[in-house]
């Protein structure tokens, strides 16, 4: 079994990316969110959002889940990113046909509550 980071690099290794952008994005008091992001003209976006200090859940705002799953984060809305992520993707005929300049991930948006 890999890890997600490893699962990640594989994925972009078979696409045609190298070495991944890192940031740290989101943050709260209980967890914050890194960002592992591979692109490359003319291959496909390869991105992981992890979450530390979460638990083995589906990451948002309204997440419930039993507590043996661990914490629920609010930095992150995971399917609103998932949706965010395949819709800003080209279809195979647009890559293939036009390589493009690389485009900047957007801002996650952040679902964490003021303080």
């Amino acid at each position: 079994m890999r890890s997600a980071p490893d699962s990640a690099a594989y994925f972009a290794a078979r696409a045609g990316s190298g070495v991944p952008e890192r940031r740290k994005l989101s943050e709260s008091a209980q967890s914050w969110v890194e960002q592992w992001r591979w692109v490359s003209a003319g291959a496909p976006e390869v991105l992981l959002l992890a979450v530390h200090g979460g638990g083995h859940v589906v990451p948002g705002p309204r997440a419930a889940f039993p507590r043996i799953l661990g914490k629920v984060s609010d930095v992150l809305d995971g399917p609103s990113e998932v949706w965010r992520f395949f819709a800003r993707q080209p279809s195979t005929e647009e890559r293939t046909s036009q390589p493009g300049p690389e485009q900047p991930a957007p801002a996650l948006e952040s679902h964490a509550p003021s303080p």
